[in-house]
C-alpha cells in the first residue's frame, strides 16, 4: 500500500472551494499527470457520480473507473478510483474563515498485484505519491487564488 498526504489553505470562500474541487470535469486541471476523466455520469457531483479516468504514474499508463464513496457538500468528498490500480482520494473542506478555506487531503493506493508494482520500484513509490500531492495541493491553490 501507498499513501501520500497534505494540507494547504486557499483563500477562498469554502463554497467556492469544495464546487471547484469535487468537479470530475475539473481534476486534470490540478491533479499533476491526471490526462483526462471521461463519460461522467450524472454531469454534477454526487455521491452516485462515476467516470472513468487515466492517469500516468511514474511513466505507467494507468486507467479505471471512479465512484463516491463520500458526497458532503461544503465538508468531504472521497473517491474509490478501481481499475489498473486500486486507490482512494479523500478531500476534506473546513472553513478558516468566511474567506479562506483548509483541504486535507489523503490518498491511499492499493499497489500489491497491480500494473503499477510490475513496473515501478516501489521504494520509490511513495515518494512519488508524496510528490504528485503536493502538486495537485499547491495547483488548487494558485488555480483559485488566481485573480483572473
Amino acid at each position: 500500500m501507498a499513501n501520500a498526504s497534505g494540507t494547504v489553505v486557499i483563500h477562498r470562500p469554502l463554497a467556492e472551494v469544495f464546487e471547484y474541487t469535487a468537479s470530475a470535469y475539473n481534476g486534470p486541471a490540478f491533479i499533476p499527470n491526471l490526462a483526462e476523466n471521461t463519460h461522467i455520469t450524472p454531469a454534477e457531483p454526487s455521491i452516485d457520480q462515476t467516470f472513468q479516468w487515466r492517469f500516468t504514474m511514474a511513466g505507467v499508463e494507468l486507467r479505471g473507473t471512479a465512484s463516491g464513496l463520500a458526497y458532503e457538500v461544503n465538508e468531504r468528498v472521497t473517491l474509490r478510483l478501481t481499475g489498473d490500480v486500486d486507490a482512494a482520494w479523500d478531500y476534506r473542506f473546513t472553513a478558516v474563515d468566511e474567506h479562506t478555506t483548509r483541504i486535507d487531503s489523503e490518498v491511499t493506493y492499493e499497489v500489491e498485484g497491480s500494473k503499477l508494482a510490475q513496473m515501478v520500484n516501489l521504494a520509490v513509490l511513495d515518494t512519488i505519491n508524496q510528490h504528485t500531492l503536493d502538486q495537485m495541493l499547491a495547483n488548487l491553490k494558485l488555480i483559485l487564488e488566481s485573480d483572473d
